[in-house]
């Protein structure tokens, strides 16, 4: 057990080094960031199809909801499988439904066929494919700091996909697609020749497909000890922030009056805080502060960010508040999905992997629309309102019930 402010013995390797030394975790991550950089370059590229083929913004918001339902969907058949032919069959599925998406999409003459393009990025969970092979491989106490890795390298390929996206759609609107659709191929061929396949399990820890994509495998792994609440208190915090991520663009521009190039330049700011919060902080922060102290500290923070929002009457105090919500938000993320991951056996940690990134698809299914509500009837500072007073229950709860989120074998920076 590591006690607060602890230090980790000095005989293992830092993550960061294991992740370097290991050939299986460079593939991963490098794979990651050119999986960054293909889902983003659409981003300037979809919005300008679909006003190419008439449609309005309406079109464009049942358009992102269809695709956010089909990868909930989609990630949940990933995860078990993944359980059952490991992470490589999982990220070059990955990268080749991506491909022939791309491939749609640079095609798509109409919305119906743009809309069709969607489908088969239901299984583009390469996210998904890393954290399961990182839950494998990595010991418990390198965990959150693994699972950061995979968001910085993921945000790395981002930053990079949205200028070139912009900039390829210059030419023609179907080069960011073309382009996406190359890299993906590539990707999908380099994890099959670089990563090696599973190895045979013993015929008493086989499973079959049928049995784990069964409700009574999810419903197993999701009454599993400590799972259900670390999962309710993530539904919590991502339906917050997924409301005020889904109108922050809109917001600047029709409430704040900026350009689309200075809210641009605002979301790369946000990106490059999230990226060294990865880098630098979780790894320090679980390590050093027990389990209780990283959520009390993490939820009030957001909380406190919110309000903040609430009340500022410009832009900057808005970004004042951004950046404390970021970095808290992050090591949020990255120390539930690091407790989860050690609830599960190896067997199980796809389908808990898939339940819990479904948390994320499924809030993301409604929260534009209902954010956009919100905005248009109660204006800008009620998204503040709503997430200060949601966190600061929550906060509340977790000081009242500690067990809410420590559990026996499921503290931070244990495991050893």
């Amino acid at each position: 057990m590591v006690g607060r402010g602890e230090a980790q013995p000095s005989a293992q390797p830092a993550a960061w080094k294991m992740c370097w030394e290991d050939r299986e975790l460079r593939v991963v991550f490098a794979n990651l960031v050119v999986y960054g950089l293909v889902t983003n370059l659409q981003g300037p590229q979809l919005p300008a199809l679909t006003q190419a083929f008439g449609a309005g913004p309406q079109a464009y918001g049942l358009m992102m909801s269809i695709s956010s339902l089909s990868q909930l969907v989609g990630g949940l058949l990933c995860g078990p499988l993944m359980d059952v032919w490991g992470a490589r069959w999982g990220m070059s599925l990955a990268f080749a439904s991506g491909g022939i998406g791309y491939a749609m999409t640079a095609a798509a003459t109409s919305m119906p066929l743009l809309h069709l393009s969607r489908v088969p990025m239901a299984f583009q969970h390469a996210a998904l494919a890393a954290r399961v092979a990182i839950s494998v491989r990595a010991r418990p106490v390198d965990q959150p700091a693994m699972l950061g890795y995979i968001g910085l390298a993921y945000t790395f390929g981002a930053i990079a996909g949205s200028s070139l996206g912009g900039t390829l759609a210059e030419f023609s609107l179907a080069a960011p697609s073309i382009v996406a659709a190359g890299l993906s191929a590539a990707c999908a061929a380099s994890v099959l020749l670089l990563l090696p396949p599973p190895g045979r399990r013993p015929a008493s820890q086989r499973v079959s497909t049928r049995s784990k994509l069964s409700a009574a495998s999810f419903a197993r792994v999701a009454s599993l000890p400590g799972v259900r609440p670390l999962l309710a208190v993530k539904t919590v915090f991502s339906l917050v922030l997924a409301l005020f991520h889904g109108v922050f663009a809109l917001a600047a521009s029709t409430h704040f009056g900026l350009s689309p190039a200075f809210t641009g330049a605002l979301l790369s700011g946000m990106a490059v805080v999230t990226m060294l919060t990865q880098a630098f902080l979780i790894d320090w922060v679980t390590r050093s502060f027990d389990t209780a102290q990283v959520y009390r500290a993490n939820v009030l923070t957001l909380a406190l960010s919110f309000a903040g929002i609430a009340l500022s009457t410009s832009i900057v105090g808005v970004v004042l508040s951004v950046v404390p919500m970021t970095i808290a938000s992050s090591i949020l993320f990255t120390a539930n999905t690091a407790q989860l991951n050690k609830a599960a056996s190896p067997g199980d940690r796809g389908t808990l992997n898939a339940i819990d990134m479904s948390v994320s698809s499924f809030v993301r299914v409604f929260s534009p629309s209902l954010g956009t509500w919100i905005l248009r009837t109660q204006g800008f500072s009620a998204i503040g309102a709503i997430g200060a007073l949601t966190l600061a229950l929550l906060f509340l709860a977790i000081e009242l019930s500690r067990s809410i989120v420590v559990r026996p074998g499921l503290e931070l920076g244990t495991g050893l």
